[in-house]
């Protein structure tokens, strides 16, 4: 057959661009037995029927730096990255990937977007840290059992529980509380042992 032709009378033609090149020069053209279709295999960076899509790479020529898979969409190339990475390239690692072995970003508990030029995870409510990593304390499923907010101090999650509420989740509800006040305003509630 003739560049650009194949199948068995030489009547299939290979997917080409305008200029008339085989898979855009991008590529090699073999016969689909399957579909009886002339086809393209895309060398490595390209993608698209005739290999017409360039996927994103890194210096080193690696496609979607070697953490996803390009495809394309509407004639455009995009990288659907692995766990962990995020970015146009996959160029960015997700903060808490490294848990898993770079497989699930944010520890598993938030997602991943970029911000700026760097990874950054949204954390799920109840944990806390750059990669979502740390878990606030929890009264029944709730964090801070619902009276308190939770927060990082010293890489540790911790409840600052509302007016009235004490304890490590916030459990125990001092006496005499109102809105504003606890011990009807006449004293003051200490957390003494597990007692309040």
């Amino acid at each position: 057959c003739k560049k650009g032709f194949m199948g068995k009378e030489c009547g299939t033609q290979c997917p080409k661009d305008d200029s008339g090149n085989v898979c855009n020069g991008n590529g090699t053209c073999f016969m689909d037995e399957e579909s009886k279709e002339a086809k393209c295999v895309c060398k490595k960076g390209f993608s698209g029927d005739k290999c017409d899509v360039k996927c994103p790479t890194s210096e080193n020529g690696d496609v979607c730096n070697g953490h996803g898979k390009c495809t394309v969409d509407g004639g455009k190339a995009s990288c659907d990255c692995t766990g962990g990475f995020t970015g146009s390239g996959c160029q960015h690692n997700c903060p808490g990937s490294a848990k898993s072995d770079g497989k699930v970003a944010c520890s598993g508990h938030g997602s991943c977007s970029v911000a700026g030029n760097k990874a950054v995870c949204a954390c799920k409510a109840g944990f806390l840290g750059d990669g979502c990593g740390v878990s606030c304390p929890q009264k029944n499923g709730v964090t801070c059992g619902g009276e308190g907010a939770c927060s990082l101090e010293n890489g540790q999650a911790k409840c600052k529980c509302k007016q009235g509420f004490q304890g490590e989740t916030c459990q125990y509800e001092c006496p005499g509380r109102t809105a504003d006040t606890s011990c009807s305003g006449k004293g003051k509630c200490l957390l003494v042992g597990d007692k309040k």
